[in-house]
């Protein structure tokens, strides 16, 4: 490993408790809002990266798969409110297929919960919330001004994550072609890692910049 890789796991790792950090120090510019959760949901995430990457790195696998259903549902929930009444029911029903789905996966002969990460079930996930945000950032941009939309932390959730989730989708999408791509699928942790770094960065930017008043 060499040492580039162990510094972008180690930044990567503790950045997300940074985030975590500030979440709780400017809360109050978002607890009027339907944000105000995000603090447990940071906290969860920064808890599970340290116990993985200190007491729990063999066998973790599981972990990351039931992460990967709590984010899913969880950013379904937390942008609910920002869409139309009509993308609500599409929202509900993309969260109904995508539960549907990763039971299918895990009780047929698709994935085994404890020890196979399951790509299907991320890139379904990851394409609901892709789309999902996408639709929300577009309307931040429509609905204000320039000044109102880089003050509200929304905004830079939504560019925070569309960033990660764009870069992680075909990252997963392309390991699975390892076979075809040779010893490309070697890149795709640190570049991967690069992308959680970037857009925490983003995230704790709009922790700082954004206003309570600008936020909703």
């Amino acid at each position: 490993m060499s040492i580039w890789f162990k510094t972008f796991v180690i930044m990567a790792t503790y950045i997300q408790v940074l985030t975590f950090i500030l979440s709780l120090i400017f809360w109050k510019k978002y607890r009027h809002t339907n944000l105000k959760s995000l603090p447990y949901y940071f906290g969860f995430v920064a808890f599970v990266e340290l116990i993985c990457f200190h007491f729990y790195r063999q066998d973790n696998v599981w972990v990351y798969n039931a992460l990967t259903l709590i984010q899913t549902n969880y950013f379904c929930f937390l942008f609910f409110p920002y869409v139309n009444s009509l993308f609500k029911k599409a929202i509900l029903g993309m969260a109904v297929l995508f539960n549907a789905s990763v039971i299918y996966f895990f009780t047929s002969n698709t994935c085994d919960f404890m020890t196979d990460s399951c790509p299907y079930a991320y890139v379904l996930g990851v394409f609901i919330l892709l789309l999902i945000m996408f639709v929300v950032f577009i309307r931040i941009l429509s609905d204000n001004s320039e000044m109102s939309f880089s003050r509200n932390l929304l905004f830079w959730l939504c560019f925070a994550f569309l960033l990660f989730y764009a870069t992680s989708l075909p990252l997963f999408s392309i390991s699975n072609w390892s076979e075809l791509l040779g010893n490309y699928d070697r890149n795709i942790p640190m570049l991967l890692f690069f992308s959680v770094l970037v857009s925490n960065l983003l995230l704790i930017s709009g922790f700082i910049w954004s206003k309570k008043k600008y936020t909703y």
